[in-house]
Formats: C-alpha cells, sequence, structure tokens
C-alpha cells in the first residue's frame, strides 16, 4: 500500500464542480510536482488534502490509515488531530507579522500544550508524570524552543531568529514557514507555488531548502510553476487541467507530452522561464 493514497478527490463551489475525481498514490519520501494551469484546480486539491477545505467526495489514507472520507462526519477535534499528518507552506507566507521568526516556528507546537497537559495530568491515567504541571510545560516550552532554533538553523536564519517578518526579504520568510510547517512534524510537507512572489535568486535559495528536505528523505507535495525544478527534483509529476489529472509521469513525461494541453502548457511556461532569465523579472 502506498504512503499517501488520495481516492476520487471531489470538490464543488456551488454549480463550480472544482474537482472532479482526483486518484495519487505517493510513496514514503517521494517528492510529488503538481503542475497545470492557474484554475485548473491545483490550490484546491492542495487545500482538500490539508482538510482547509472538505472535499465532497473521496477519501485520503496516510500510512495505512484513513484521515478522511466525506462518509464521515469529523468532530473539530478530529480534523485537528489529523490535519497534523499534513504540514502546508502557504504561496505568501503567511506569517504573524507581531511575532518574531523564532515565535513563528514554535507557536503552534506551544499552543498544543494545554491540551496535551490536561489529557496527560488527567486523574487515573497510569503515565501521568511524577512532577508537577507547571514544570512540565516549562520544561516543554524550553524544548519547543530549542527544536525551533534547529530547525531555523536547517533553513539558514539562525541569525534572524529575534527579526520580524517585515525585516526579512521575502525568501527568507518563505524559508522561515518551511520551519514552522516542520515544526510539528508532519508525514507530508505541502507547497503552494512557494517561490511565485519571489525573484530568481530568492527562488533558488528557497529551492535549495527543498532539495534539501528531499535528500532528508521527506515526502513532499509541491504546486509549481518551476518546471525545471519538477523536471529535476520530483519524482512523479501530474498534469492537472480542469479538475482531472491529464497526465502523470516522471521527468520523460515533461519531455514528450501526450496531450495538447500539457504541451500548450509547458510552451507557456518555457517562454516564461525564458523571459524572467533575460529580463531578471519575478514571474
Amino acid at each position: 500500500m502506498a504512503y499517501l493514497e488520495i481516492k476520487n478527490l471531489r470538490k464543488s463551489f456551488g454549480d463550480n464542480e472544482v474537482l472532479k475525481g482526483i486518484d495519487l498514490t505517493l510513496e514514503k519520501g517521494q517528492v510529488l510536482a503538481i503542475i497545470g494551469a492557474s484554475g485548473g484546480g491545483k490550490t484546491t486539491l492542495l487545500r482538500c488534502v490539508n482538510f482547509l477545505t472538505l472535499a465532497d467526495e473521496g477519501s485520503i489514507t496516510v500510512d495505512g490509515k484513513e484521515i478522511y472520507s466525506a462518509a464521515v462526519k469529523y468532530t473539530d477535534k478530529q480534523l485537528r488531530q489529523n490535519r497534523l499528518q499534513f504540514g502546508l507552506v502557504f504561496q505568501s507566507y503567511n506569517l504573524f507579522p507581531q511575532y518574531n521568526i523564532l515565535k513563528n516556528v514554535y507557536l503552534a507546537k506551544n499552543l498544543r500544550l494545554g491540551a496535551q497537559a490536561k489529557e496527560l495530568f488527567a486523574k487515573g491515567n497510569p503515565h501521568r508524570p511524577a512532577c508537577k504541571k507547571s514544570d512540565w510545560l516549562k520544561k516543554e516550552r524550553r524544548q519547543n524552543v530549542e527544536e525551533a532554533r534547529a530547525l531555523l538553523a536547517k533553513v539558514g536564519l539562525s541569525d534572524k531568529e529575534k527579526a520580524y517578518p517585515c525585516e526579512l526579504s521575502g525568501g527568507q520568510c518563505q524559508r522561515a514557514a518551511i520551519a514552522r510547517a516542520l515544526s510539528l512534524s508532519p508525514a507530508v510537507l505541502c507547497f503552494d507555488e512557494p517561490t511565485s512572489a519571489l525573484d530568481p535568486q530568492l527562488t533558488k535559495e528557497v529551492l535549495n531548502v527543498i532539495r534539501d528536505l528531499k535528500a532528508e528523505g521527506r515526502t513532499m507535495i509541491i504546486v509549481t510553476h518551476e518546471m525545471s525544478f519538477a523536471r529535476q527534483s520530483a519524482d512523479k509529476i501530474v498534469y492537472v487541467e480542469g479538475g482531472v489529472i491529464v497526465e502523470e509521469g516522471t521527468a520523460e513525461m515533461m519531455q514528450n507530452p501526450q496531450t495538447e494541453g500539457l504541451r500548450a502548457f509547458l510552451s507557456q511556461e518555457e517562454e516564461n522561464e525564458t523571459r524572467t532569465a533575460n529580463t531578471g523579472e519575478s514571474k
């Protein structure tokens, strides 16, 4: 069984059917690139995978456990718990401007401590720690800060932990967002156009971090318009058009597209990349 399995995912907004039955599988440690023109359903697919939007039909299984089925009514608590299987790096960073970069990374983990402590220190819990709850919380918070520092080091931002998002470049903000997504140890890390707002140099910084994560064996899904990156770094590529997967394969698929839609899309992207390389403009 595949590590990630998506079956018959469908989503409509009113009369507009955006996803028309998506089937995908991904092995542990593989990188999947999702390509296609804007409006084809790529971002909606990513949002459904992360439960930011709930699919109308279909199911999602991670490591043999079904974590979403449209036929099941989940509580908010169950959805929050299952959502932890995925980490999402947004196109526009979505960092909290009022917090420094270090706090942006450890905040989500700290916010979970209250519920964890309540469960751990409940009366009758055979695994209840011998220490006081307050001491346990202090220890966990210190550990979360140290783990956040280690993640910032991983993405090359050790010297920026006290900086605020407004003081960083776009590439640095995106790398901080990657560290934040990693903080909850997701089974699958997802990226929604992580370089679309960046110039070529900052794009290179972010893509290098993603390549390092691939080398570590991270399972990732990346919605991208960086065709060279998809060719070089993705184990699997799917071309989405009109809410369906039109073509699926490896980098070979991009050398020999079988449909007119993919041929036209790749031709347009090549023109965009050439223009960007020649003018230095951001796509």
